[in-house]
């Protein structure tokens, strides 16, 4: 598959990368700079240097894309400028299937209500930038937008080697304390681009 990706050289997304070109995905990454992308990578993957605020950079990242992976940190309006500049391109020339990850803080219709997410949710607006406010305001504009996309509302993440145990949670309450391996939810990340699953849904993941 083709992949369009943003955000290839954080934690997640780099992780994202590494696992799409091992299995034979065409990857094509927007990056702000060549020298965080190894040099191996960098002769299998597409790199598209510029900033996601460059309409132009960011509607060539996305051509002949078939997914769209998004892994960018919220916060300080990353998120917002990124939807400024994909979305409406999106919505006009495709692709329709994008994939974006945020935090589990952020709340969906249909969410179940409970204090333990309540709790989180308002300890994650004090963190500085905007993160939550960044994350929640993405969420709306994607809903907005007449897009095959998935929201990953994602556990707090761990350093421990992947497990292959995913626990998604779609209607029931994933525990405050809940965490996932990197490695794992840049697999299921993956997956569910390629798979075309949990379509116009925000699944919450942690490892099982």
């Amino acid at each position: 598959m083709k992949i369009a990706l943003f955000g290839g050289t954080g934690h997640i997304g780099s992780l994202v990368l590494q696992q799409a070109l091992a299995q034979g995905h065409k990857v094509t990454a927007l990056v702000r700079s060549r020298a965080k992308i190894d040099a191996h990578t960098a002769t299998t993957a597409h790199i598209v240097v510029g900033s996601i605020e460059n309409q132009t950079a960011v509607r060539y990242a996305l051509e002949g894309a078939e997914s769209v992976i998004v892994t960018l940190a919220a916060g300080h309006e990353v998120l917002a400028n990124f939807d400024k500049s994909a979305l409406p391109i999106l919505n006009i020339h495709g692709p329709r299937r994008i994939v974006s990850m945020v935090g589990a803080a952020v709340r969906m219709s249909g969410d179940p209500k409970t204090i333990g997410l309540s709790l989180m949710s308002a300890a994650m607006r004090l963190v500085p930038g905007g993160l939550l406010r960044d994350a929640e305001g993405h969420a709306d504009r994607l809903n907005s937008f007449d897009l095959d996309w998935t929201l990953v509302r994602a556990a707090n993440f761990s350093d421990v080697p992947p497990t292959g145990n995913i626990k998604v949670h779609l209607t029931d309450e994933m525990p405050v304390d809940a965490s996932i391996s990197r490695a794992d939810l840049a697999a299921f990340i993956l997956e569910t681009a390629v798979s075309g699953s949990f379509v116009r849904q925000a699944p919450m993941v942690c490892n099982g």
